[in-house]
């Protein structure tokens, strides 16, 4: 087993995703919503409030996670209209899966008061049924029907997934891929390494959009640590990162290694480095302080010249000289 802080959390991965890439999400599963959507005004994002809200009033009794982004967006009308966008990672569906949306769609009209409500919800395992799409119910000739925006990766075509362009569509064809080769760590590697081949050969891609895209797809295909190692040490993506000096890299390559770099750590390497360096420069201040001490106590037992001290210790005949001269200045 991995470590705890090796394991992917896929929730957490596609949320961040969605979040990155909501109006790309939009246009490929939701069009219509999408057209009408003024993008120059930034989504607000209200899950989290959303979840506090709730909190203690609707209870999930297992462990089982949910990938849910709330978002308010401003349509070109002026009006406002939400998106939930629902990510089932689980492989194994629960029976109650319809109700639970259902209860999200009239938790969120409670709260917001607002009919302009849409959802979405991405299965990235194993397809649905009918009854997981529609929820269906009736109370005695009462009856309420709910029908939502549906998405199955498993569905996808990969041909089309590769021609749309889409960042968001290269996602779903990580997704897609880790869920075919699901069992058979080969393929997978193979896998990625298209995956990652199709993303860095497109030049119409921004750094910042590129790096988010390769972070997610590079956590999702999760490899075996040896596969993994090989992975990055023969990927052609991953090779133009190594340390050779001849190496010609263009801006571009380097940029986004600094991103890369970035995200990971958190400092970009000049950060880093400027840390190592002020780090060195501490401990070499400490040598030489040391250095300083041992000359002053040598010189305080013995009488031994300034050539003897500095033979005897093997520091540098002027440091000693220097020593001894700001000690009697």
């Amino acid at each position: 087993r991995k470590p705890p802080e090796e394991i992917i959390d896929y929730d957490a991965l596609c949320k961040d995703f969605i979040s990155e890439f909501l109006s790309e999400a939009t246009l490929a599963t939701v069009p219509k919503l999408w057209a009408e959507v003024d993008w120059t005004v930034p989504p607000v994002f209200l899950e989290q409030e959303f979840i506090n809200a709730l909190r203690g009033k609707y209870k999930f009794k297992d462990k089982r996670k949910y990938t849910d982004k709330l978002a308010r967006l401003r349509l070109l009308t002026g009006e406002e209209c939400y998106i939930m966008f629902h990510v089932e990672v689980q492989n194994e569906l629960e029976t109650i899966f319809s109700r639970r949306m259902f209860t999200y769609k009239s938790l969120a009209f409670l709260r917001y008061d607002t009919e302009k409500f849409t959802a979405l919800a991405i299965f990235t395992g194993k397809a649905p049924s009918a009854e997981h799409k529609v929820y269906a119910h009736e109370t005695y000739g009462t009856k309420t029907t709910y029908e939502f925006n549906t998405y199955v990766v498993a569905e996808q075509n990969e041909a089309t997934l590769i021609a749309s362009g889409s960042l968001f569509d290269l996602a779903i064809l990580a997704i897609k891929y880790t869920l075919d080769s699901e069992g058979d760590d080969g393929q997978r590697f193979k896998f990625k390494r298209k995956l990652f081949e199709l993303a860095t050969n497109r030049g119409n891609i921004s750094i910042d959009k590129l790096h988010k895209l390769l972070t997610f797809a590079g956590e999702y295909m999760d490899l075996p640590i040896n596969l993994e190692n090989e992975f990055q040490a023969t990927t052609p993506y991953f090779e133009s990162f190594k340390s050779d000096t001849k190496m010609h890299t263009t801006w571009r390559t380097r940029t986004l290694a600094e991103t890369l770099y970035k995200r990971a750590t958190g400092k970009t390497v000049a950060e880093t480095l400027a840390e190592q360096a002020e780090k060195e420069a501490e401990k070499e201040a400490e040598r030489e302080a040391e250095k300083v001490k041992t000359v002053l106590s040598v010189r305080s037992k013995t009488d031994f010249s300034v050539e003897k001290i500095a033979d005897l210790l093997g520091y540098d005949l002027a440091f000693v000289e220097a020593t001894l001269a700001a000690k009697n200045a």
